[in-house]
């Protein structure tokens, strides 16, 4: 039986015993039908898994012993999806599965043909459920860590985000010259350990978007030649990543912890 994971807001290295408060209590107890004495990993964020047992429970909480640390294997290839918004339930399903994926960070963007619109009044909100959404997703899929999602920004403030050394790929259906499986095989991509990476909306990225984009130094790359919706390419586009340079395919354990 796979030990249960669970995430918890405090810093555990250096802890020997921990509360949980009264919603972490009745996931392990009415939930995973948990009993004292039962095993739970839990994370910080940090990396790391601690083994824990569950000592006893309260009216209020439950008292948990941690046993041991162990570092969570990660990616050495780190990924920053650019998404432009999309609707919600599109949105939501877009971090979930790339947060399994291993993306380091997830920066939604408002592109000209954003079909979704967030006010400025909304926007706190809305990145305060993906990132609830990235936590529960790093939860159950064994991460150590947690990708930081970002507040909506505008279109030319999203391009400067991307890290010096970052290779910067936008994805786009109009691109005839360059594919993604040309760009990864080329020795420049092959060593790069950090990408930003860029999937527009429902409608497609504008011209002048893509021009903007050049501009600053990213590369128009085509996906193929069928036309993907939106949550479609931005999985592909992790995945495939991951695949070719990253950690998806391999065998498990086998990755090197980050320090």
């Amino acid at each position: 039986m796979t030990t249960p994971r669970l995430f918890v807001p405090v810093t555990l290295r250096g802890r020997r015993h921990l509360e949980l408060d009264n919603g972490q209590r009745h996931y392990l107890q009415s939930v995973l039908r948990l009993r004292e004495g039962g095993k739970v990993a839990l994370f910080d964020g940090s990396g790391w898994d601690f083994e824990a047992c569950l000592l006893n429970f309260k009216t209020d909480g439950a008292t948990v012993e941690i046993l041991s640390a162990h570092p969570r294997p990660v990616s050495p290839l780190r990924i920053v999806l650019a998404q432009a918004l999309a609707k919600s339930d599109r949105m939501d399903f877009i971090i979930q599965k790339t947060t399994e994926l291993d993306v380091a960070g997830i920066v939604p963007f408002r592109a000209q043909r954003s079909v979704s619109r967030i006010s400025p009044e909304r926007a706190a909100v809305k990145q305060a459920r993906w990132q609830s959404i990235a936590r529960e997703a790093a939860e159950q899929s064994g991460r150590g860590d947690i990708p930081e999602i970002l507040a909506p920004v505008p279109f030319d403030k999203m391009l400067r985000l991307a890290g010096d050394g970052a290779a910067r790929l936008i994805f786009w259906e109009g691109e005839t010259q360059r594919g993604i499986r040309q760009v990864l095989h080329e020795e420049a991509a092959r060593r790069r350990q950090e990408f930003f990476v860029v999937v527009g909306p429902e409608g497609g990225l504008a011209w002048e978007e893509i021009e903007a984009a050049t501009a600053s130094g990213f590369v128009a790359v085509s996906l193929g030649r069928q036309v993907l919706r939106v949550e479609t390419a931005a999985l592909a586009v992790v995945s495939v990543l991951q695949y070719e340079l990253g950690t998806l395919g391999g065998i498990p354990g086998q990755d090197q912890p980050r320090d």
